[in-house]
């Protein structure tokens, strides 16, 4: 998924379904040597990138954009992004591995250092006339890399040779954050590419790349305007013995999946000109249990809220959500019970949601008698919690099945005794109703006219 500005149309040759870049002889991207992923990299995507280049947005050649990649791994579309577009106006590049982007920053601000000590290594190493010896060399560097021995470049060092003389390339890491791939009985691998090396940090520093560690979801403050955003997180793995995410301490789990989802909506909701307002955390006080006892329990999920045009204010009910949260401020963290059995009286749907979340989001953000939209209503959880709140609602369903859902939950509502019984049942309801009792009043005079249509 992107977001992406462009190169100027003099430097751009259209072709139909593609993009062509030439580049002028003056640019100061320019180098003999191209810039290339200075290390090997599970899923890296050097193979890939005309395919990925056939895909980009059709705004690549309208004006200057942000860049933006946070999982940028071994850098292949990183390299690529740089070398073609003379245009981008500020880069940004993020991962969770702490050696990868401290070697990053090395390679950018100090590489001739990082060359000589790199080239020291090498020669000592392929000095070496037999695989057994070597394996000791390789096992006794992996050692010291585990135990941080050095200072910051002699540990960029030794990322750059156990990545070049381990198995297969690979970086993976224990429980316990140590790196634990074996020998691999290359004969004559090349540990310092001194010409890739140097054409990396010169692109790096004329591009002024920005160079950040930590969660994929901070680089979100970095977009600005036309922004470009490459994601190429560690994969879902297909099961147990397929898994390879432990890039870093911790895997990249399905929690992480969900929050990436939320992040890549909350950039394209920033694209289409909506002001992000909060990123809310849904901690699950009851999360269904993890059956294979291997990983965490995943219990949280993310709401985005966010208002249609920047400048135009938002509503908020900042004295009711502080009552309810004990006359404290609200977080956005909230700790709401997963979905109950008696919420499920007319049918299930896979992923309902429960009412106290749809409740304590309806009764922050809108005024009673306010129209709620829901395009992909599923079972109408929204559309319940909005009767139950004095608020109007229309929902869009594709599926018959749910569509039937939704509307015996909505006759259901007409039962005085179930709807008060519903009413009783959500806390967030009982305590609003002690303070604002017109909280839940639907007003004639209100306008008929629907604002999202």
């Amino acid at each position: 998924m992107g977001f992406c500005g462009g190169l100027p149309l003099s430097g751009v040759e259209w072709e139909e379904g593609t993009l062509s870049f030439v580049r002028s002889k003056n640019d100061k991207r320019a180098m003999s040597t191209e810039a290339k992923p200075f290390l090997k990299w599970a899923g890296g995507k050097g193979q890939l990138l005309q395919q990925l280049s056939e895909h980009l947005p059709s705004r690549i050649g309208s004006e200057p954009f942000t860049y933006i990649e946070p999982f940028v791994g071994g850098g292949a579309m990183l390299f690529y992004m740089l070398q073609r577009f003379s245009n981008i106006r500020k880069a940004v590049i993020n991962d969770i591995n702490e050696d990868l982007i401290l070697t990053y920053r090395i390679l950018r601000d100090d590489v001739e250092s990082l060359v000589k000590r790199l080239m020291s290594l090498e020669r000592e190493y392929l000095s070496i006339d037999n695989q057994e010896a070597r394996s000791a060399f390789f096992y006794e560097m992996r050692e010291r890399y585990n135990q941080h021995c050095g200072d910051s470049i002699d540990r960029a060092v030794q990322l750059i040779f156990l990545n070049k003389t381990c198995f297969n390339g690979l970086y993976r890491v224990n429980a316990k954050g140590k790196f634990n791939v074996p020998f691999g009985r290359y004969t004559n691998p090349t540990i310092c590419n001194a010409d890739v090396l140097r054409a990396d940090s010169r692109l790096l520093q004329t591009s002024q790349v920005e160079i950040s560690q930590g969660d994929f979801s901070q680089t979100l403050q970095h977009a600005e305007g036309l922004t470009f955003v490459y994601l190429d997180p560690p994969y879902r793995p297909l099961d147990a013995t397929s898994s390879f995410t432990a890039y870093a301490k911790g895997d990249f789990n399905d929690d992480d999946q969900r929050k990436l989802a939320a992040f890549s909506v909350a950039n394209c909701l920033t694209q289409l000109g909506y002001k992000i307002l909060n990123v809310i955390t849904w901690a699950k006080t009851n999360p269904p249990p993890n059956i294979s006892c291997r990983y965490f329990t995943y219990s949280t999920e993310f709401v985005i809220w966010a208002r249609k045009k920047e400048k135009v204010a938002h509503y908020y009910n900042y004295d009711l959500m502080k009552h309810i949260n004990d006359d404290k401020q609200m977080t956005d963290v909230w700790r709401l019970p997963a979905i109950a059995p008696w919420e499920k009286s007319c049918g299930k749907h896979p992923t309902q949601k429960p009412l106290g979340l749809l409740s304590r989001i309806i009764m922050a953000s809108t005024k009673p008698g306010a129209w709620i939209l829901d395009p992909f209503a599923g079972s109408s959880t929204t559309g319940i919690a909005a009767n139950l709140l004095g608020r109007r609602f229309l929902g869009i369903e594709r599926e018959d099945t749910f569509a039937s859902i939704s509307k015996a939950r909505r006759e259901e509502l007409e039962n005085s005794r179930i709807f008060a019984t519903y009413k009783r049942k959500l806390p967030d309801i009982s305590k609003a109703e002690a303070i604002q009792t017109d909280c839940f009043v639907c007003r004639e005079e209100t306008e008929e006219t629907l604002p999202f249509l």
